[in-house]
Formats: C-alpha cells, structure tokens, sequence
C-alpha cells in the first residue's frame, strides 16, 4: 500500500491556511480531555510538530483537513451527501443536505445531526430528551469511522442515508488487507485508512485507537435491542444500522386517530385545501422559519402518509405541491364535527 492521504503534503497550503480560533479551540479540547500532553501556550507550529501533522517543514493533507479554513479547495473533496428518504426503497427523497465547509470536526458534527434528526422519535414519558430509532452513540460511531477510514482521493464522497427501516453510512474506502469483514465483529487492531486524522482525533473524540468502533456500534445496538450492523464492501465500505420498528397500534376506534397524530401535523392536514406549495401551506400557518415546518409539519406528515408531493420523482422542483392522500382524507373526515 502507498502513502496514505492523510500523511501527504498539501502543496498549496501553507501556514496561512489554517485556522487559529479552531486550533486554539481545540487545544482547550484535547487538554480538558487528555491531560497536560499539549502546553496550554503551544502555538499553531508546536501544535503540527507534536501530531506530527508536518512534513519536511510542510502542511501534510491531514493538518489542512483538521485545521484548515477551506479543506475542499484546498483538496478539491467532494462533498458529504445526506439524503433522507421516505419509505424503505429510496423512490421519494424527503430532504437533502451537502456537507461542504469547514474541517473533519464540523463534518462529523453535521453529519450525525442530519442522521439524528432523521432518526428522531418523540418520547412521552421523556419530553425533556430526544428518543432515536438507533442509538446515538452508534451513529456517531458510524460516522466517525467512516471520516477516519475514507478515501479522500476519491471524487465520490461520503454518503448518509436515512430509509425508513434503516441508515446507512458509506464511505469510499477498502479493508486494509490484514482485515475481514468477519473480524470487525470481534476485537481486532485498529488500522486507520488516515493514521494521522485517527491519532489527533483520538485526543478529543470517543476514541482509544484499539478497533473499537465496529464492536462498539456491535455493543450499543445489541443493548437497545436491535440488530446487530451489518458490514459491507461495494465499491467502498457500507455500515447498514437497522432502525427499530414503529409501534402498531391497535386500530383507532372512529375519531381516535386523531390523537396518534402530533398538533403540528393535524394544523398542516387542515390547512391542505387543495394542492399547495411548501410556502403556501407554512403561509397558511402563519409559521417564518422554514426549518422549523419541514422538521415539525412537512416531514412528519410526509413519512406518516398523510400528505404527498405531486412531482415525487423531483422533490427539489420548483413546481413541486403537497395535497392530502387518501389516508389524510380519510383521519380529517373521522373527526368529531
């Protein structure tokens, strides 16, 4: 095997390049967590020389992808896709991002909230603290790994997908040649695709160095009770998390429906008139923040069935409309006059 990525020398960047507000931050970071191992005054050259982040005095890919302040020009990265879809086949797409700014820090930070939000469940008995399909920390487990071992010279760039049953995580790496996928099931040495990222990130993330991230998302789905990961190479490396199935409740004796339905929901089925665009129903709710209707009233209404878009195979379509399917119809109709 060559040079990994990480290791190589970034020829544009020079020391300019990197930030010193997210060095400085995360200086503050790693000795809160690790200890004394990096001087509270070290400065940004101290700093790459410790973690070996310099080579022959030069900015290697790894330092410009932890520090720098534009990676992707720097590097020309493809950016990390998002995709939530409805349903389990990934005919209709609910919401996309496109993670494309910042350092490996922001990534793993947006990437797991998109996942997370996706994921997300109310709880009753907790309405102080998210309830998720899949727990978090495997997730973030996930998503980590799939930075630390991802191919960075490769124009496809990671990839999360939320379905309905499951999420996946992909990366555009192979198995080092010492490693199966059968010996991710079970303690195994660690042999980062990127050593460099996977040595510094160890001073601040949730990690020991050991291989411990497949067995440790192994360990938090088996102790929510969910299927274990499922591994996979197809052109890259696929982690496969299964989501926990939603409760079947009884079916609702007439004008019962309507209370397994959220408030939020229940105003955006009654202000479907007709087939409406997304500003014209949040116009009709009299609601500002767009993010704030997609997450608590569009989507919800979406993955439920009781609302559709017109132009499902372009969901960014600038003619896209929402209108009420026969299930909305149907729990509008149930309830009391």
């Amino acid at each position: 095997m060559g040079e990994p990525f990480d290791s190589a020398v970034c020829a544009k960047a020079t020391l300019d390049d990197l930030d010193s507000d997210r060095i400085r931050w995360f200086v503050t970071g790693a000795r809160r967590r690790r200890g004394p191992d990096i001087p509270k005054d070290a400065t940004p050259q101290d700093l790459l020389e410790r973690l070996h982040l310099l080579s022959q005095g030069r900015l290697t890919n790894a330092a410009v992808i932890l520090f720098g302040r534009d990676p992707h020009r720097l590097l020309a990265l493809p950016p990390i896709k998002c995709l939530h879809f409805q349903g389990p086949t990934g005919a209709t797409l609910l919401n996309q991002q496109s993670v494309c700014k910042g350092t490996i820090f922001g990534w793993i930070f947006e990437a797991s909230f998109f996942a997370l939000k996706g994921l997300s469940r109310a709880d009753p008995s907790r309405w102080d603290l998210p309830s998720y399909d899949i727990p978090k920390e495997a997730v973030h487990e996930a998503v980590l790994n799939a930075l630390v071992h991802q191919d960075y010279s490769s124009a496809i760039g990671m990839q999360v997908a939320i379905y309905s049953d499951r999420l996946e995580i992909f990366n555009p790496g192979a198995l080092p040649p010492s490693l199966t996928l059968d010996q991710l099931r079970r303690p195994h040495s660690s042999v980062p695709g990127n050593p460099l990222l996977a040595q510094t990130l160890c001073l601040i993330e949730n990690m020991d160095g050991k291989g411990v991230g497949t067995t440790g998302m192994i360990e938090h789905c088996r102790k929510a009770s969910l299927p274990e990961p499922e591994f996979d190479l197809n052109g890259g490396f696929l982690v496969t998390l299964r989501r926990k199935p939603a409760p079947m409740p009884a079916p609702p004796a007439a004008g019962e429906a309507a209370g397994q339905v959220s408030k939020e929901v229940m105003q955006l089925l009654k202000a479907c008139k007709k087939d409406m665009t997304r500003q014209e129903l949040q116009a009709s709710l009299g609601l500002k923040a767009e993010e704030n209707f997609r997450q608590h009233y569009l989507v919800p209404a979406l993955e439920n069935g009781l609302i559709e878009m017109t132009i499902p195979d372009k969901p960014k379509s600038r003619l896209q409309k929402y209108r009420l399917t026969d299930k909305g119809k149907n729990l509008l109709a149930s309830l009391p006059d």
